[in-house]
């Protein structure tokens, strides 16, 4: 879709009033002060606004980055705490944003002021294994708790799930970046992911086309089926029909299944027949075949093979199916990102 008529389909958001409690109010602020910076941003872009001048936006970006490299975990640690701590779900809706938008920050550089993605493959892939490492330990709770069917429903597993899923798919999607230069992914901001007057256009991510200026939203679900049979590949997505959910405008946003489509499935504790759904095998994936000796720039070396060491350890006897994944994801998304008369010529 026209970057414009996307970007001015979603209203912005009325601003959040400040928490009464100043617990809540001190560890809510830079991240809803740095959410609105992007929110802002991202739109500004789509509708067709000058950029900002790029030496004063880096210094922002700089500061963001900053911020999301020191502050962010002890802030999530933090709300959870305090006297009157955030409940799972506001943890997840104010904070993933910045888990997954903090390591790729300056890909934001790309969008605004190049109209090509300026990040050769190997900083690409460097960004990607941030991204993985900050997986590790959830992804380790997540299967601490998986085992535990007793408590499977609870609303810790359901937000771990939700953020894995969601991580996989940004991971997933940023190999089109290395196939493709003109082709940027990056987190949706809340306007776009958490706005109740496009609920039928919530993106948790959004892929861009910065030569042709089109756009299309990605929605990640941790599973769109409850169960999947054995014998089912899990990337035959077509094989069992979904669960009725809402409906979501396809021509702003694709689902994607992280079971099916990213082939995120263990067999299932309670039959051998039978697989669940359980996400952060991408992740961890690729950073268990990383070499030891390459860590990402911004992870510290003794954090890096400490997490690596717990992501060798979940894949184990795992098969990746991130190269499936890729050439599916590939060929639902391009499609999308091509004009509409690029689009008739090839059906004529």
């Amino acid at each position: 879709m026209d970057n414009r008529q996307f970007g001015e389909s979603y209203r912005p958001l009325s601003e959040k009033k400040p928490p009464s409690n100043p617990e809540r109010r001190e560890v809510l602020e830079a991240p809803r002060k740095w959410m609105h910076f992007f929110g802002e941003t991202m739109q500004n872009y789509l509708v067709g606004k000058q950029p900002p001048d790029i030496n004063d936006f880096m210094t922002k970006i700089g500061e963001y980055y900053d911020w999301s490299h020191t502050f962010l975990d002890s802030s999530m640690q933090t709300a959870q705490h305090i006297d009157d701590p955030l409940s799972e779900s506001d943890i997840m809706n104010e904070f993933t944003f910045h888990q997954i938008n903090g390591p790729v920050a300056y890909l934001w550089s790309s969008l605004l002021y190049s109209k090509h993605n300026i990040f050769p493959p190997d900083q690409i892939a460097d960004m990607q294994a941030e991204l993985a490492v900050s997986m590790a330990q959830p992804s380790r709770r997540l299967k601490i708790l998986d085992q535990n069917r007793t408590i499977t429903t609870n609303k810790e597993y359901s937000r771990l799930k939700g953020g894995a899923s969601e991580v996989d798919g940004m991971i997933a999607l940023m190999e089109l970046m290395k196939k493709y230069p003109h082709v940027i992914v990056l987190p949706a901001p809340e306007i776009f992911e958490h706005n109740k007057r496009s609920s039928d256009r919530s993106a948790d991510l959004l892929v861009i086309d910065t030569v042709d200026r089109q756009v299309i939203g990605a929605q990640i679900k941790t599973n769109t089926v409850d169960i999947f049979k054995k014998a089912v590949d899990p990337l035959d997505i077509n094989a069992i029909p979904p669960k009725k959910e809402k409906p979501f405008d396809t021509n702003y946003v694709i689902v994607i299944d992280s079971a099916y489509e990213l082939g995120n499935t263990v067999f299932s504790p309670r039959s051998r027949e039978a697989r669940e759904s359980l996400p952060g095998q991408i992740a961890m994936g690729l950073l268990s075949t990383r070499p030891v000796n390459k860590p990402p720039v911004a992870v510290p070396r003794l954090h890096y093979l400490k997490s690596r060491q717990i992501a060798v350890e979940l894949s184990r006897g795992r098969k990746s199916f991130l190269g499936q994944a890729v050439h599916h994801l590939e060929e639902r998304i391009m499609p999308k990102l091509e004009k509409e008369g690029d689009a008739d010529q090839q059906t004529a």
